[in-house]
């Protein structure tokens, strides 16, 4: 287990600087969260998006983006914490033999009595070893920082598990992609480009399905599908339904017959206007000076 060790000591920098990067993200999202907890004004604008765009990231009727679950899954999960954690493993799974053997430190490695397989094997142990702590510091950071904002309402701890189970899993595949078109092609660029090629299209296809409406389990053959109710409880899931179930709960109002919408008509038209003169481009005769507000009927008038 050499070489594991050496590729764990030499990228144990980069993970560092990569695990602070994920400090900060977190603090900054969760610190914006208390300002969008619950606005509805967020959920109103949520449901008129477009069916494919709500589906690429993940949101869906009934939970909301001003709770918890929803900030957390719309903010992290289905946008910025993945491709972090994505592009971290598509980097360093195209240049653990690819680069290596572009830069010519690989033969250094395989003139020591070791087999091709055997580098293989442990570098890429290595790489799912550093995509596993990162992975773990990223949920215990987002749990202990969440705390103060109290942005952990409504959430699993299970879910929440599950959710980072699941990108683990993501990155994971990417890395093996990226990994094996690195060693195939000897390059770190065929790598990058396979890993790049499988995460632009997981995600267009996430809403493409949806925007076909494909059945669910067909869209759960993309990797990259999740939704935020992985992470909600059962009580925020039942919250606001969307607006336009909402629309179609709503009894339409009967038609107003003539003689009512003739008095509205009538009530409106001898109605002063409010902050304005009763009549100001008309001339009043003396008769109706003393009332001037009141409503006029067969009284002629001549334009000023």
């Amino acid at each position: 287990m050499t070489i594991l060790r050496r590729a764990l000591r030499d990228r144990r920098n980069a993970l560092l600087w990569w695990m602070l990067g994920l400090a900060v993200l977190n603090l900054f999202t969760l610190a914006f969260y208390p300002t969008v907890r619950g606005q509805q004004n967020f959920d109103e604008l949520v449901q008129q998006m477009p069916e494919a765009l709500r589906a690429m990231f993940g949101m869906e009727d009934g939970v909301s983006l001003s709770s918890a679950p929803g900030y957390l899954w719309a903010r992290l999960f289905s946008s910025l914490l993945t491709v972090l954690l994505v592009i971290y493993a598509i980097v360093g799974g195209a240049g653990l033999i690819g680069g290596s053997e572009e830069d010519g430190t690989l033969e250094l490695i395989l003139a020591n009595p070791v087999s091709r397989a055997a580098v293989a094997f442990q570098r890429f142990l290595a790489l799912l070893l550093l995509l596993a702590a990162l992975t773990l510091f990223a949920a215990v950071t987002l749990v202990l920082m969440a705390l103060p904002f109290f942005a952990l309402e409504g959430v699993e701890a299970g879910g929440l598990a599950v959710a980072f189970a699941g990108l683990f899993s993501l990155a994971s595949l990417h890395a093996s992609v990226a990994f094996a078109g690195g060693a195939i092609a000897g390059r770190r660029g065929p790598g990058l480009a396979a890993g790049t090629v499988l995460a632009a299209g997981g995600f267009l296809a996430q809403g493409l399905l949806a925007a076909a409406g494909a059945p669910a389990w067909v869209r759960n053959l993309n990797p990259g599908t999740g939704t935020s109710s992985r992470i909600s409880s059962p009580s925020a899931r039942g919250g606001r339904p969307s607006s336009r179930r909402s629309r179609s709960r709503r009894s339409p109002s009967p038609p107003a017959s003539p003689s009512s919408a003739a008095a509205t008509s009538a009530e409106t038209l001898q109605r002063p206007v409010q902050g304005s003169p009763c009549f100001p481009i008309v001339n009043i005769p003396k008769e109706s000076r003393r009332n001037p507000c009141a409503p006029i009927r067969h009284v002629p008038f001549t334009m000023v």
